[in-house]
């Protein structure tokens, strides 16, 4: 067990020239028990003169060491603080690299569009036992359509009108790309 008693607050009185007209302090005891407070009484003020009130207060040099201690401790958090951000800087860019690349991998450059020519495109449909389905198709198909069939000099795999051919027959994107990839080997 131990009895602590400091002071608490020290009230300076001065008089309209800045001189000191009075003082008092008022002072907390305190009972600690293994570190624990466990009593703490608030004692009534006392008077200070010259000599106790300068006891009391911090002295200049005091109070300039700890103005120096407190402008070091802002250096010093200044330093941590421009560190900090460097590193966030760095974090951002990393981000951005980050961000660039998942957008690439989610919004990959489009490939050059899969093409043959109209002769290729119709050899590979025969190989592929398709021809007279497709023919079927087109007879029965909007003016469009059929134009384009005996018109086009070029089959692209991304041209709607054959998008919509293939779907109407039951096929796919990739037996599109399959027939014209054949097809840019035939002829």
């Amino acid at each position: 067990m131990q009895r602590v008693t400091y002071p608490e607050r020290v009230l300076i009185v001065l008089n309209q020239d800045g001189s000191l007209k009075g003082a008092h302090q008022e002072r907390i005891d305190q009972v600690v028990v293994d570190g624990e407070i466990v009593y703490t009484r608030q004692l009534a003020a006392e008077p200070l003169d010259s000599v106790a009130l300068a006891s009391v207060l911090p002295t200049q040099g005091a109070l300039m060491a700890e103005l120096a201690a407190a402008h070091a401790s802002i250096e010093e958090k200044a330093t941590a603080l421009e560190q900090a951000e460097t590193q966030l800087a760095a974090l951002n860019a990393q981000i951005a690299t980050l961000n660039a690349e998942i957008d690439a991998l989610q919004n990959p450059p489009l490939d050059p569009v899969l093409s043959c020519t109209d002769l290729q495109f119709r050899l590979a449909l025969n190989q592929l036992g398709l021809r007279e389905a497709v023919e079927a198709y087109v007879a029965t198909a909007a003016q469009d359509v059929r134009d384009w069939w005996e018109r086009a000099t070029m089959i692209h795999a991304n041209n709607a009108m054959l998008i919509n051919a293939a779907i109407s027959l039951g096929k796919t994107q990739e037996d599109i790309n399959a027939a014209i990839s054949l097809g840019k080997m035939l002829a």
